[in-house]
């Protein structure tokens, strides 16, 4: 398909559509129409080996533990996706808490309704294969353990 067909199909709302790059320069496929000229073709990347998906999943991890030390405590706050789902509420309050974000309350209306609204959400499931996850706990295993997703067969 080319680009700009599908970018013409895409929603130019600024407000509640589709990807933007700032609440002020209006939506990415805004900005892309402006840029892409009409023979333009979509051009994919080829896809990533499973060998560089592992390094660059723990180099990021590596570099994350490196700089935990060097990020003042109030500037730095970790949240585990099953305790936001379970609670949004309560984990978006600690997060103002602890970042001081500012007054909490100013927030909690939007926030409710948001919650309100995608309480019906169901997050998408996968089932890896048994040797996808023998890779994952092999090259992963010591990250998987320190964010608690170990389960007793796993690692």
């Amino acid at each position: 398909m080319e680009v700009l067909k599908a970018l013409n199909q895409m929603p130019t709302t600024p407000i509640n559509s589709g990807l933007r790059d700032n609440h002020t320069r209006g939506t990415v496929a805004d900005f892309l129409k402006g840029k892409i000229q009409d023979s333009s073709r979509l051009s994919l990347s080829p896809p990533i080996s499973p060998s560089t998906l592992f390094d660059n999943f723990l180099h990021m991890y590596e570099k994350l533990e490196e700089a935990r030390p060097l990020v003042d405590s109030p500037r730095f706050y970790e949240l585990r996706y099953e305790d936001l789902v379970r609670d949004p509420i309560t984990q978006v309050c600690a997060i103002y808490e602890h970042l001081e974000l500012g007054d909490f309350a100013q927030v909690l209306p939007t926030l409710k309704q948001y919650v309100a609204n995608t309480a019906d959400y169901k997050t998408n499931r996968y089932e890896l294969p048994p040797e996808l996850r023998d890779m994952i706990t092999q090259r992963w295993g010591h990250v998987i353990r320190r964010y608690g997703y170990a389960s007793d067969g796993d690692i």
